[in-house]
């Protein structure tokens, strides 16, 4: 997993650090101010899956709009996540004209309300299935 803090304003990022074997995490050398805490991780059977956590801002939301920006001005403790899979979509990707797969061709996930773009991309694979994971609650479109 990734830990991110984003600026509280911009929720540009502007720190990173991957946790620890048993989850824990530091990230050193903030400047004082208010950041979004963000969690984001997936795991990858390679070639062709991908397993992905779903987006969580601190306080358990999905929605950066609805976190509560840390203020930092000395060490905070408490900020905790209990992340999950999400939703996900599975499906076959075939040509028009008769029916056969297309392999190797990137999917990728978009949210349709266009308040932002979920970063979910896979692979087909050689029949041209594929699952992305990791969605948060909602409706998206396929890229």
């Amino acid at each position: 997993m990734f830990i991110h803090a984003l600026n509280s304003f911009s929720h540009r990022q502007v720190a990173s650090v991957q946790t620890r074997e048993d989850g824990s995490f530091v990230i050193n050398d903030l400047n004082p101010g208010n950041y979004i805490i963000e969690a984001s991780g997936m795991i990858m059977d390679y070639p062709y899956t991908f397993q992905v956590y779903a987006k969580e801002y601190y306080p358990d939301q999905q929605d950066i709009d609805k976190a509560t920006p840390v203020n930092v001005s000395q060490d905070v403790t408490g900020i905790d996540f209990q992340v999950s899979y999400g939703g996900g979509i599975r499906g076959r990707i075939i040509r028009q004209w008769d029916s056969q797969p297309i392999p190797h061709t990137m999917v990728g996930i978009r949210d349709t309300t266009d308040k932002y773009v979920v970063n979910a991309v896979t692979m087909t694979d050689k029949e041209g299935q594929f699952f992305i994971s990791g969605l948060p609650k909602g409706f998206v479109g396929l890229l």
